[in-house]
């Protein structure tokens, strides 16, 4: 071991540039590696930390009646299909429910006597919910702590910002204001308190309250999530075909059944009305992959350096085997100082690794980089460290200890037709890796720029959005008229629902005699035409709307007119007398995100306001406004009600945030993109400083038979063209699929440019023509005397 330590020392300080060049790429490398392997075992564990997960699954249909489109699922179901499928299903070990909608609370919380308000999100639950996810609770009892209609379920961390070290259990949140809709005070007491979910969770760390009573026996509301806890995996199917045997009001016989795997719900591209965040497996997939191929692309920089060298080492090798020294033990040396210098790049790279946890960068991430964080990942990338130098010195180690002594005395390995081949494919590999990766990192930051900028059907360009508490909501015309003498404001309305939440009422009725069902939102009259939405047919709501009976005249999108043949005048039967009338019939708007494609959905008529209660505000301002309006916004917010949280914010904020995950796993895609790139063409710079200096004396003969130094760099630059090209056949195909199947999770994407892929060969043949040139041009305009003097 002190003969490989010395032995990495003395190269360190032979070939300083050379070392220095693949120490860098390594460590960066497996810096890359290590924070890609973080963030993918963060993405592949969403829920696998549940006890059992792999037994726990959601229910979800599709079906031509539910408001799906055709071949997507939703867990949208009525509440009481979840007591039909307990009593008809033996193989069930536990249902819980989960309400498919999260709610807004403003709730007061007493610490040392100071009283605070707090904008928190509710969640309604079933009791069976705590047991079946194996809650881990911080203060009280998992199997009581529902159980009272009063009671609240509180993350731990929400109890420590609430009443700091003091006990939560028993305490009281009080609501900030008088529920207009009920008219009483709804307090609310913590039954327990609960350890806090990991980050890579579908569920929030959020209020979770007892299910209610209200709609527990209505079959035709389908806002409710089933979970199932099964005694053995193996039994899904069969399940699956039980649940499709239950008969219940309004079934639909044609509905196709399934059980979603709790630890998949993250990655299912086909499930409509969720709000669980969602991912893209094959940007994870693409994630995984990038991290394969930087490790390659050092790997093979260190092989290229290692056969470089192996030349100059020859000498040192004759010599020990004289002097007594097996090959065995000559390759086992090579290997080990490999080894060791791949483990000190390993070293360097996890005090990078450590520095970006630490620093602004760390918070770009979804999860902590810490190396002390993700113990596992850390030993997995040491592993693969040492085995990538192990693997990266064996080959050079074969060859410089095999050769006959003549040609070894000669150094010309670099330029036999073995060596010129093995360096051709090599760097070929990292060629057709750099356009790979040029034309993925491409592609992902045109379809986040599409998603931006897309057309939606309305204009959202200059909205506001901003939460109302209930004590401006019963004085809004204060509000309003607050809002409205302000010059740069040309409108208000309110929504019973936020914009772009992906997860709406479902509303099932009667038409034709047909059940039909749509997502829907509740608007005042104003909405249409301050969001600019584009009436078809008929007309858009009027302040008569505002006083007529709530939800009972609706504004349609196309999709739900074709695929429900409404019309102008039509009316839907909801029950009991009650109906709702088409109004009008207005384009398609994508209240959803993106990812999703349209699906029916209708804004009805709030009516008679004095009995709803609509949380949410939206205020378009003028071209003149700016930022400066939001803070006028917020004071007049403070002013009506100094409790209620303030959060005026412009409406693309909220339609960005959708895509948030995906701009972040695109500039991970991008920047380790350009880092295998950066090692690539270090490779490349490496090669040409080799190539050149084996090739000294052909040079210097060149130039005495006359030629020029620009003859001279042509015949460097056109083995090096024509490798780029070769590449570019091998890389296109290969990038073209990847890229169909990532844009293939889009509802809406941009098209496959062709100029992307030729850029991308042109950014490779430019950048590759630079390195060579400027590495050659010192060989091609020295003294050819020199040459001669070191042959």
């Amino acid at each position: 071991m002190k003969t490989v330590f010395r032995n990495f020392i003395t190269t360190l300080r032979r070939f300083k540039l050379a070392s220095g060049l693949n120490l860098l790429g390594l460590a960066a490398a497996f810096a890359a590696f290590v924070i890609i392997l973080i963030q993918v075992n963060y993405e592949y564990g969403f829920d696998r930390f549940h006890a059992g997960a792999d037994r726990i699954f959601r229910v979800e249909v599709s079906s031509a009646r539910q408001n799906i489109p055709a071949g997507s699922y939703t867990p949208a179901l009525p509440l009481p299909l979840a007591e039909a499928i307990r009593d008809a299903v033996p193989q069930i070990e536990r249902v819980a429910v989960a309400d498919g909608r999260e709610r807004t609370l403003n709730v007061v919380a007493e610490r040392e006597g100071n009283r605070t308000v707090y904008e928190e999100t509710t969640r309604e639950v079933s009791d069976e919910w705590l047991a079946l996810l194996g809650v881990r609770m911080a203060e009280g009892d998992a199997a009581t702590a529902l159980d009272e209609p009063g009671a609240a379920l509180i993350p731990e961390s929400m109890a420590r910002k609430f009443f700091g070290s003091e006990p939560a259990l028993g305490r009281l949140l009080a609501p900030a204001e008088t529920d207009s809709t009920i008219g009483v005070r709804r307090a609310v007491r913590v039954g327990g308190v609960y350890r806090d979910f990991p980050r890579n969770s579908i569920f929030s760390n959020i209020i979770y309250l007892p299910v209610g009573e209200a709609e527990r026996n209505l079959w035709s509301w389908s806002n409710y999530q089933i979970y199932l806890q099964l005694a053995s995996t193996g039994e899904a199917e069969e399940v699956e075909r039980a649940i499709g045997r239950i008969d219940y009001p309004d079934k639909s016989e044609e509905a196709k059944w399934r059980l979603m795997p709790l630890a998949d719900i993250y990655y299912a591209a086909d499930i409509v009305h969720d709000m669980a965040p969602k991912g893209s497996r094959t940007a994870t997939r693409i994630l995984l992959a990038i991290a394969v191929l930087v490790i390659a692309v050092a790997g093979i920089n260190f092989v290229n350096f290692s056969m470089a060298l192996a030349p100059v080492r020859m000498k040192n090798i004759n010599t020990r085997k004289i002097l007594g020294s097996s090959v065995a033990a000559l390759r086992a040396a090579q290997v080990a100082e490999a080894a060791m210098t791949a483990a000190v790049a390993y070293a360097v790279a996890l005090g990078v690794v450590a520095y970006i946890g630490r620093s602004a960068l760390g918070s770009y991430f979804a999860t902590s980089l810490l190396p002390g964080d993700n113990g596992g990942v850390v030993l997995l990338g040491a592993a693969i460290a040492v085995l990538t130098g192990a693997a990266a010195g064996l080959y050079p180690a074969i060859y410089s200890t095999s050769f006959p002594p003549a040609l070894a005395v000669k150094g010309n390995f670099g330029l036999s037709p073995k060596g010129r081949t093995l360096r051709n494919v090599l760097v070929g590999f990292q060629f057709s890796v750099s356009m790979v990766l040029i034309i993925c990192a491409a592609f992902m930051n045109l379809q986040n720029s599409f998603l931006a900028t897309r057309a939606i059907g309305m204009n959202r360009g200059g909205v506001v959005e901003m939460p109302v508490s209930k004590k401006i909501f019963a004085d809004r015309q204060s509000l309003f008229n607050e809002l409205e003498n302000d010059p740069a404001v040309e409108g208000v309305a309110l929504s019973m629902a936020p914009m772009f939440r992906d997860c709406y009422d479902n509303l099932g009725v009667w038409f034709r005699g047909e059940v039909v069902e749509f997502g829907n939102v509740e608007v005042t009259s104003q909405f249409t035409e301050l969001m600019g939405i584009r009436i078809a047919e008929g007309r858009g709501f009027v302040e008569e709307d505002d006083r007529a009976e709530p939800g009972t005249r609706a504004i349609f999108n196309r999709t739900a007119c074709r695929k429900y043949g409404l019309e102008l005048g039509d009316r839907l039967e909801v029950g009991a007398g009650r109906g709702i009338e088409v109004v009008g019939i207005m384009e398609d708007v994508n209240f959803e995100s993106l990812h999703k494609p349209l699906g029916p959905f209708a804004l009805m008529n709030v009516g008679n306001t004095e009995q709803s209660y609509l949380p949410t505000a939206y205020v378009r301002i003028g071209a003149g406004g700016g930022t400066a309006v939001l803070g006028r916004m917020a004071g007049v917010v403070a002013a009506l009600d100094p409790n209620a949280v303030v959060d005026v914010h412009f409406l693309d904020e909220t339609v960005e945030a959708q895509y948030r995950d995906e701009r972040r796993i695109g500039s991970l895609i991008t920047g380790f993109s350009l880092l295998a790139i950066v090692i690539s063409m270090a490779g490349v710079f490496g090669l040409v400083v080799f190539e050149t200096q084996y090739r000294r004396k052909e040079i210097g003969v060149r130039k005495v038979m006359g030629a020029t130094v620009a003859e001279i760099l042509a015949m460097f630059n056109r083995s090096f063209v024509r490798l780029v090209l070769i590449c570019f056949v091998v890389a296109a195909p290969l990038a073209w699929y990847g890229v169909r199947e990532w844009l293939g999770t889009f509802a809406y994407r941009t098209p496959v440019y062709w100029w992307v892929f030729a850029v991308s060969l042109l950014i490779v043949l430019a950048i590759t023509l630079a390195t060579v040139t400027i590495q050659s041009w010192r060989a091609a305009t020295a003294n050819p005397v020199e040459a001669f003097k070191t042959e």
